[in-house]
């Protein structure tokens, strides 16, 4: 069975590549990527990925994602998109998925899961120092939400740019809280 090309690589620096079907290969700017596929980064590494309903994927150095479900433009099928972190940090910024079909529209986390209604937002596995720590930052997106629930159904939502909310392993989702103005300034 034939991978369905769903993507492409816009711009790279350092090293990536594109586990699918048992093999690796080596990601450049143009390269195809693939339903199914993970995306790993190397050290001092950062990849972005155009997928073709343009939702715009950011993957930082030392991560992992995993391209879990696709569905676009395909005649009787809901858009859906499923992308998984395993390790390391993401941004994406929303396309027509999400604007067809916001629920379909869902990453995870090793700690959490996000939900959208169109927005641009981060999130950062840390695993070092335990306890494992997911913090999900909300980007932009006036009139726009994001929804994050914790392992145990809790949910929060971040209707406002600027906002976070921190998830640690075998405790309950934080409150939303606002960045100052200098980390603003540093993630924004």
């Amino acid at each position: 069975m034939e991978s369905q090309v769903i993507g492409k690589v816009v711009a790279l620096s350092g090293t990536a590549t594109l586990e699918i079907d048992g093999k690796s290969i080596d990601l450049e700017n143009g390269s195809p990527v693939f339903k199914g596929g993970v995306l790993k980064t190397g050290t001092d590494s950062h990849i972005e990925v155009r997928f073709a309903d343009d939702t715009m994927l950011s993957q930082g150095s030392n991560s992992e994602v995993s391209i879990d479900n696709y569905v676009f433009d395909q005649p009787d099928s809901a858009s859906s998109i499923l992308l998984n972190l395993t390790e390391g940090t993401l941004r994406t910024i929303t396309g027509k998925i999400a604007e067809e079909n916001p629920e379909g529209f869902e990453v995870k986390s090793p700690l959490a899961t996000l939900g959208i209604r169109g927005t641009d937002f981060s999130v950062i596995h840390v695993t070092d120092p335990d306890p494992k720590t997911d913090v999900v930052l909300n980007q932009i997106g006036e009139n726009h939400i994001l929804i994050v629930r914790d392992q145990y159904g809790n949910i929060r939502y971040q209707n406002d740019p600027g906002t976070y909310v921190v998830v640690k392993a075998d405790e309950p989702i934080s409150v939303v809280e606002v960045l100052s103005e200098e980390e603003r300034k540093k993630v924004l």
